[in-house]
């Protein structure tokens, strides 16, 4: 009987600790499992396009950019920056689904010190007049807002009307004459590029740039009078004579050719296609 009830307790006893290693298997295994999840959304979290914890931003498609510098926050979609002649200002000009609006950003310190929001806009941004004004697109309303421009803050701007509100135009690049008050205005779906008065939007010119030419902007080479003007829908840039207002040459270029500048004193121009 003794033996019976020795092997009995050793029995239970056997129970009692395999239960108990049971147990605390199970509540291993549930912090282990806890800890992976912890561990996977930490992952999946740094795997989120955008900017990394490590200043890389990552690229939906898994790429990631590392630009040299600093970043500086910006809102929706900003479609064009301008930077002050003195280099301490730059204006972003933003256009996406958002508001749409002017971001004025110190180059000194990186910050935005001073903005305004818009009805409406389409990539169109120029400083004129010495870096006095501000010039905007209004995009379809078909005006050009000339913002009073001074240390970094804008002012109440003047509204300039390109064309008729009826008619279609849509304000897109916009590019000063130097030492005028004149401006070359694209006008993306009208297919024409005008140059205008400052003072009350009447246009010395306009150039009919071709059904679905789709002009998008233009630069100026001062020295020959002459304006270059991308047209996006026709994979060309025409070089027009400021002065008679006729077109004198067409430039083949790739497909959707849009910003453009001009180095070595005009004799090259660089040309954006995307």
């Amino acid at each position: 009987m003794l033996r019976l009830q020795e092997s009995l307790m050793f029995f239970l006893l056997a129970i009692s600790i395999a239960l108990a290693s049971v147990a605390n298997a199970q509540d291993t295994n549930v912090l282990n499992a806890t800890d992976l999840t912890e561990a996977s959304n930490g992952r999946q979290r740094d795997r989120l396009p955008g900017l990394q914890s490590d200043s890389c931003v990552l690229l939906p498609n898994g790429w990631s950019l590392k630009p040299e510098g600093v970043q500086i926050a910006m809102g929706d979609f900003p479609s064009n920056v301008q930077q002050t002649s003195d280099g301490k200002f730059a204006a972003v000009l933003h256009c996406g689904y958002g508001a749409h609006e002017v971001r004025i950003v110190s180059l000194v310190t990186n910050t935005v010190i001073s903005s305004a929001t818009l009805p409406r806009s389409f990539y169109g941004l120029a400083f004129c007049n010495r870096d006095s004004t501000l010039a905007v697109s209004g995009g379809e309303d078909e005006t050009i807002l000339l913002y009073p421009f001074n240390a970094g803050y804008l002012g109440q701007p003047k509204s300039l009307e390109i064309v008729d509100p009826e008619q279609t135009f849509v304000v897109s690049g916009i590019t000063p004459l130097d030492d005028s008050t004149e401006l070359i205005v694209c006008g993306l779906l009208g297919h024409q590029v005008r140059v205008v008065s400052q003072a009350d939007g009447r246009s010395r010119f306009s150039i009919d740039t071709g059904e679905l030419s789709y002009p998008y902007t233009a630069v100026v080479d001062a020295t020959k009078k002459l304006a270059y003007v991308s047209l996006w829908g026709q994979s060309s840039v025409i070089v027009a004579d400021l002065a008679s207002g006729k077109v004198t040459k067409t430039l083949t270029t790739l497909s959707h050719p849009t910003e453009m500048r001009l180095i070595e004193q005009g004799r090259v121009l660089l040309v954006a296609c995307s």
